[in-house]
């Protein structure tokens, strides 16, 4: 049989982007990032769009990602509030 390409998605951001893709077969990967819309609201839908049938894309749970200054304190101020709660 022909070459079963199996990605996942690990979740989409909430900004339309995602924060990891997966593949089963490395070795086999297309351009999947070729044309890719980045740092926006098609940034994971033209991923997947690039992916060659046949397809099996899975999604978990939505998360944020850290793209920008902003994200970047979001996530600081989450280590410090788990920081203090472990102390």
């Amino acid at each position: 049989g022909g070459v079963m390409y199996s990605f996942s998605s690990r979740g989409p951001a909430t900004d339309g982007g995602y924060w990891l893709v997966g593949a089963r077969h490395g070795r086999d990967l297309p351009d999947i990032f070729a044309n890719v819309r980045w740092s926006g609201p098609h940034a994971l839908a033209d991923t997947v769009g690039n992916i060659p049938a046949p397809r099996s894309h899975v999604l978990c749970d939505t998360l944020w990602d850290v793209d920008t200054i902003d994200d970047h304190r979001r996530l600081a101020g989450l280590r410090a509030r788990v920081s203090r709660s472990r102390s």
